[in-house]
Order: structure tokens, then sequence, then C-alpha cells
């Protein structure tokens, strides 16, 4: 962050939920102190996201999500009549939520690996989730080394994709 903020020269916009934005003002209190003598610190600007904001000509939608007990949030982009949401680090999604994943061009979703997990979605429970939101494309992230990526294609078939290092999605 401290290198992009020096080379823009501003604060960089940082967003999420009220209670993550306290949490980051708290455990890196100085990169909002522009009085701390030492320098390399990073200029950062938190905002509190709790409804959507328009970035650019895109429209970024927070989606609360579970990671466990904690309610954190995926995101939904909406841009030049597209769609994508980006859910890489849940355990589940409510109800409330489904909604709003209605109607995707491209869905990136956490499938952590094959066995449960407290924290996040196992492949069998993302793949099932997938299904259920029916985005156009839909793509498996944030896997474990428990899972050889040729044979995972194999086994999701053409219904879910299995991405790779430098993949650029179109929708």
């Amino acid at each position: 962050m401290r290198r992009f903020s020096e080379l823009q020269k501003t604060h960089i916009p940082v967003y999420g939920s009220s209670a993550t934005m306290q949490a980051m003002r708290t455990k890196f209190d100085y990169v909002e102190n522009a009085s701390h003598s030492f320098g390399g610190v990073p200029r950062v600007h938190f905002i509190d996201q709790a409804a959507p904001v328009e970035i650019s000509k895109a429209t970024i939608t927070p989606l609360p999500v579970l990671h466990g007990t904690d309610s954190i949030h995926g995101y939904r982009v909406d841009c030049g009549g597209k769609s994508l949401a980006y859910v890489p680090d849940c355990s589940a999604i409510p109800e409330i939520t489904f909604q709003a994943l209605e109607n995707l061009d491209a869905m990136i979703l956490d499938g952590l690996r094959p066995q449960k997990h407290p924290t996040h979605l196992s492949i069998g429970e993302s793949v099932e989730i997938l299904g259920r939101i029916g985005a156009r494309r839909s793509f498996i992230t944030h896997l474990t080394h428990n899972s050889e990526h040729h044979e995972l294609q194999r086994r999701l078939g053409e219904a879910v994709t299995v991405p790779w290092d430098g993949l650029e999605i179109e929708c």
C-alpha cells in the first residue's frame, strides 16, 4: 500500500464494514496519522461501506456473508450492463444475499478443499451454491494444495471453472 500511495501521491481508499474499519483503525492507526516521524508509511483512508458505492463507472455492492461466526462482505460489481460477484472467503451465504446474487454474468466463490472447514466452504458446498446461483460463468477459488488443478477441473466438468494465475474474465 505504501508504494501505491507514494506513486499516486494520495491516500488510497480502503472500504469495509464498520466493524472491520474500526479494527483497521486500531491495528493500523499510524496510516491515517501524518504526524509519525518515520518514513515509508502507507497513506490510506478507511471508509465504512454499508451501501453500494460508485467507483469510476462501476457500482460495488457489499454482500453480507459468514466466515465462521463472523459477518463479513463479499462484493457484487455492476458495470456497463455486466455483473460479477466475488465472495472468496466465506463459510455460508445468508438468504438475503442470494437475492443480490441473481442475474450474474460471473460468480467467483470460495471452495477451500474437499473436506468441511469451519470458516470456508468446501469444494462440494461451493459447487452446490454455484449451481443455486446460476451465474452464466462460475469459478471456484481460494483452493488449497489438497486439490490437483486438472483433476478437479475434470471432475467439475464445464459447470464450474477452476481458475489459474493470469486468468482474465470477460463477462
